[in-house]
Order: C-alpha cells, then sequence, then structure tokens
C-alpha cells in the first residue's frame, strides 16, 4: 500500500513538471527578478541582492524542479525521434542493397 501511495504521489510531481505552464512559470519569475535587479540603481546593489539569503533560496527552489522539468521534457523529445532513427544495422542492410542494386544497374547498362 505504502508504494501504490509513494508511486501517486510521485506520478503527481511528475505530471506537475510535465505541465506546460511550468516553463512559463519559470520564465516569469526569471523575468521578474531581472527587473528587480534594474530597479536596483546600481551594481553594487544588484550584487547585494543577488546574494540575499532570500533571493539564494528563491533561486534554489526552483533548481530540482527545473532539472526535472527538463529531463522529462527531453525524454518526450528523445521519444518522439525515437520511431524516426534508423538502427545502425538496419541502415548497413540498406546502403548494401542499394549498392547492389547500383552495382546490378551499371553491370546492365555496360551489357
Amino acid at each position: 500500500e505504502l508504494s501504490s501511495v509513494l508511486l501517486s504521489v510521485g506520478a503527481r510531481r511528475v505530471t506537475h513538471y510535465l505541465d506546460k505552464a511550468f516553463g512559463e512559470k519559470y520564465a516569469a519569475s526569471m523575468w521578474f527578478l531581472a527587473e528587480l535587479e534594474k530597479r536596483c540603481g546600481s551594481r553594487k546593489a544588484a550584487l547585494a541582492l543577488r546574494s540575499h539569503v532570500s533571493f539564494v533560496d528563491f533561486l534554489q527552489k526552483w533548481e530540482l524542479p527545473l532539472r526535472a522539468h527538463l529531463q522529462l521534457r527531453q525524454q518526450e523529445v528523445t521519444a518522439a525521434l525515437g520511431p524516426l532513427l534508423v538502427p545502425p544495422a538496419l541502415l548497413t542492410q540498406a546502403l548494401s542493397e542499394l549498392e547492389i542494386q547500383h552495382a546490378e544497374r551499371t553491370a546492365a547498362a555496360l551489357d
């Protein structure tokens, strides 16, 4: 029972990271921080803002979810492209067949 509960909680978390709004929320958060830095008035003030505990904590809270989001997106793309890729053995076989056909055509043209 415990494993099914953990899996259901984990599935909800995975679904959260797959949500297209997640990327938008991250981008909006980073935009907000950039705008906040622009209002600091000086480079020294911006550095002080970036080193503030709240700022660092905010960025760290995004780190793990962002990694999960990017990994899941990468898996989606890889899964979508997988059927388009030709296995090396099949590619070698197809090239061999083309070479044989070319040789046969060349021989027939010379006859």
